[in-house]
Order: structure tokens, then sequence, then C-alpha cells
């Protein structure tokens, strides 16, 4: 196969997948390598590699719940947290559920956190000092996607931790590493199928 009908076909494959990564430039190269391995060879993944693989492009477009850190995500500037808050309206308003999970230990200084759960703009907050669980572990990422009766596969998790996210995509959960508002924006918009400005 020429170097331009492996392009093509490479192109061809492309589809939305948002797996966290350390940079740009590495994602791109195990990416690349990887599909040619499949397009060059026609090897195709085990049942059990299938398993452990993240969503198809179809299931990435249907995500039914979201979890989101608080700390370093949600409690940003004014402006970032007014854009939150229009974008967590619009996901409830589309049925999308809603929770926070934070590593905080609880009490009087979770308030701000709590607040959004008593202001209807997420369904569930959870803390880990509450439940005895905290992330990366997968019992804290199901816990939070059980307060929303989801499976944590069909969760989308932004968290500003590569470590977490490693351990959401390993938990079948679709992972969003948070670093600006305006980057995470455009993949969550898409994940959660929401139009409009945020």
């Amino acid at each position: 196969m020429r170097p331009r009908s492996v392009l093509g076909a490479l192109q061809s494959m492309m589809c939305p997948v948002f797996i966290p990564h350390p940079s740009r430039k590495n994602l791109r190269i195990i990416a690349i390598r990887a599909l040619l391995v499949i397009v060059v060879t026609g090897v195709k993944p085990t049942d059990q590699q299938e398993q452990q693989t993240p969503r198809s492009c179809d299931k990435l477009q249907a995500m039914r719940g979201m979890i989101i850190d608080y700390c370093g995500v949600l409690d940003g500037t004014d402006e970032d947290q007014a854009r939150w808050r229009n974008l967590l309206v619009e996901a409830r308003a589309n049925g999308v559920g809603l929770a926070v999970l934070s590593n905080d230990p609880g009490g009087p200084s979770a308030d701000p956190i709590r607040k959004l759960e008593d202001e209807g703009l997420v369904d569930a907050v959870v803390l880990s000092g509450e439940i005895g669980h905290e992330k990366p572990s997968a019992e804290a990422f199901n816990a939070a996607a059980a307060t929303i009766e989801l499976p944590a596969r069909d969760c989308v998790l932004v968290d500003d931790s590569i470590e977490n996210i490693h351990a959401a995509v390993s938990n079948g959960m679709v992972g969003v590493f948070y670093q600006q508002f305006d980057r995470a924006v455009v993949e969550i918009s898409g994940l959660l199928g929401l139009e409009g400005e945020f």
C-alpha cells in the first residue's frame, strides 16, 4: 500500500475518540501506529481487547452522564464559573445526569461544592471524605455514577488530574483532561450532543 493510500485510509477511519494524553504529539504517534497496524496488516483486536477499548464512535455521541471534578475545574475564574453554569443548565435540560466528584474530606469547607446541588445545577455531589473512597479508585467513580443512576461506562469524567483521567478510562469511562474551559467545552459538547455557545 502506497503512503497516500495509507493516509487516506487513516483519515477515513478517524472518529472523535477522546482519550486523555500527556501530549498531543505522543497521542498522534500512538494513534497513527495503531491504525497503521490495522490498515496494513488487517489485524483486528481480540474480544478481550475490544472490551477494554474505549467506546466506538456511535457510543461517543450518546453519553448520558458527566462527572466533574470541583477543584481546578468548577472553581475557576468568575467568567469560567458563569460559562460552566450555562453548560450545566443546558446539559440537564438535555437529560444528562450530572455529578460532582471531589476528593474533599467534607465538613463545612465543602459548602461551596454542595451549593451546586442545592441550586439544582447538578444532580449530586459526591465527596471522598463521606464515601470512604478517593479518586483515582474505581470505587469513587462507580459511587458517583450510581448517584445519577448510570453505570460508570456511560459517563464522561472531566478532571484536571491526568492520573484520574487515566484511571477513569481504565474503568470504562471517557475522560476529558481539563486545562482550559475553551478547550474542554468543545469535547464536552460533542460527547453530550449539546449545541450552542457556552
